[in-house]
């Protein structure tokens, strides 16, 4: 993330107040890049193309923040924020300026500054109402904040050493982190963006190179340079580096990068020259996807900045549905899918993953359907978008009943096709160390339960099976209840014996 606060005076093209001093002359330096769009680049797609200047954007569901100028006023700066389908509602208030931040739930995060001083504000999305950050500010000039759970990430310009620092701050422990700092007035620290467990900022001195800092592990990496200057850094949940590459100068061959955790590198786009990148955003979607908004710069023009997006092409999504009355969760390997919570997610492309299904109980699971047939495990390699379906049947319950006429302690065998039970045996007298019934237990389907012969003194005289819909019944001539189970549904089947003689 960045802003045109500071980034003009870096790159040489009309100083901005507040920024913090230059960092050397427009300079073209040669990065290896072509002119052309690389192979696999993604399509760039326009959010803010106006008359006006667009910086900065940040995204957050369905609320898009950016940051503004005008040809009647191009030193002046407001932060404005919408959500999808409605107007832009200015952020700071009026006689003040502003940068953009970040969303961080429904607040939103920015710069506001006025003459020499400048604060880190919060903006509620829903009520209006302003608030300063706890403990970020102080007499010197914060900027640039980004914030991501509790971590508030962001840098401090001491005017009178020209010292920069950089920040990570839990606003809940109070614990601060100095991530970086710098002592020369024309070097500079630009905040990037903290999402989830990672970190990224651009430090400028001799050149510009990009961080990323891992929370967790609490330890920092130079994301490689081939010699450019590199700059504008975001990144996504999962540590994906976004960033701006190109000569010193503005427009000079800029592209934009991915740099994945273990890498390779790629360009999702490429530039034409006197077109520059100085801010990056990337958000992650909810089904894993990522969407990367960044502005396009004329160089030389105080409004001629609009608002790219470009979706990332090495994330393909999959997306798993569930179906049928029963209840179940399908999980993922790698993890990501977690459904039904989390039931998207985007995947490296060419990646292999692995979906499991797990019935709830009194449910059972019945096969996948899209991507995946069968009902085993769903193998899945990521070459493109893909869906599958798993459906979950509530399981049927048949009760066989035995009734002896008169009650005798006779033991009676029967053998099942119900839910792969074994045989069983039943009685029909008071004594419980043998009921005179059993509850079995399958998925829809047709099957049978036998009698066995009858033993000596008695007749099978009856099966009788009571069922809501009417297509179970008993066929005395083959000793069986036919049965037709269908989901969630309960059958009963009695097999009444009688003694003869």
């Amino acid at each position: 993330m960045g802003s045109p606060l500071a980034t003009r005076m870096r790159l040489r093209a009309r100083p901005r107040v507040g920024a913090a001093g230059a960092v050397g002359a427009l300079i073209v330096a040669v990065v290896g890049m072509g002119s052309g769009p690389p192979a696999g680049a993604a399509t760039e797609i326009p959010i803010l193309t106006s008359s006006r200047g667009e910086f900065q954007p940040a995204r957050l569901d369905d609320l898009l923040g950016w940051e503004q100028n005008s040809r009647r006023r191009p030193n002046h700066y407001d932060v404005l924020v919408r959500r999808d389908g409605s107007s832009p509602v200015r952020v700071n208030p009026g006689g003040s300026r502003a940068a953009m931040g970040d969303f961080a739930g429904g607040r939103l995060v920015y710069q506001q500054y006025r003459g020499r001083r400048s604060d880190l504000r919060f903006y509620d999305v829903d009520t209006g109402a302003r608030s300063k950050v706890p403990a970020a500010n102080t007499r010197h000039w914060e900027y640039w904040p980004s914030m991501s759970g509790e971590w508030l990430l962001y840098g401090r310009w001491n005017r009178n050493s020209g010292t920069r620092r950089l920040f990570l701050h839990n606003l809940t422990s109070g614990e601060r982190r100095l991530l970086d700092r710098t002592n020369g007035r024309k070097a500079f620290i630009g905040p990037g963006q903290v999402a989830g467990n990672y970190a990224v900022w651009s430090t400028c001195d001799l050149r510009c190179n990009v961080f990323r800092y891992d929370i967790a592990a609490a330890s920092a990496e130079k994301i490689p340079n081939p010699g450019a200057y590199q700059r504008a850094p975001s990144v996504s949940l999962d540590g994906t580096v976004y960033f701006s590459r190109g000569g010193k100068g503005c427009g000079a061959s800029v592209a934009l990068v991915r740099a994945p955790i273990g890498g390779p590198e790629s360009v999702l786009a490429q530039l034409q020259n006197v077109l520059d990148i100085r801010d990056t955003y990337a958000y992650t979607k909810a089904n894993g996807s990522i969407e990367v908004y960044y502005e396009r710069n004329g160089c030389g023009k105080p409004t001629g900045s609009d608002v790219y997006m470009v979706e990332d092409p090495a994330l393909v999504a999959l997306t798993v549905g569930l179906a049928g009355p029963g209840n179940g969760t399908v999980t993922s390997s790698p993890p990501g899918i977690m459904c039904g919570e989390d039931c998207s997610e985007g995947y490296e492309r060419g990646s292999e993953v692995t979906l499991t299904a797990g019935a709830a109980p009194g449910s059972v699971f019945v096969g996948w359907t899209g991507a995946c047939t069968g009902s085993g495990p769903c193998e899945i390699t990521m070459d493109a978008p893909t869906a599958v379906r798993a459906t979950f049947l509530m399981i049927g319950t048949v009760r066989i009943v035995l009734d002896s006429v008169p009650d005798d302690p006779q033991d009676f065998e029967f053998d099942p096709t119900l839910g792969m039970s074994a045989n069983f045996f039943l009685d029909d007298d008071v004594d419980p160390t043998l009921q005179n019934s059993r509850v079995l237990s399958d998925d829809s389907g047709t099957y049978f339960v036998f009698q066995d012969e009858e033993p000596p003194g008695w007749e099978l005289t009856a099966i009788g099976c009571l069922d809501p819909d009417g297509g179970s019944a008993g066929s005395l001539g083959n000793l069986r209840a036919t049965i037709d189970l269908d989901p969630g549904e309960a059958v009963q089947c009695t097999f009444t014996n009688t003694a003869t003689g």
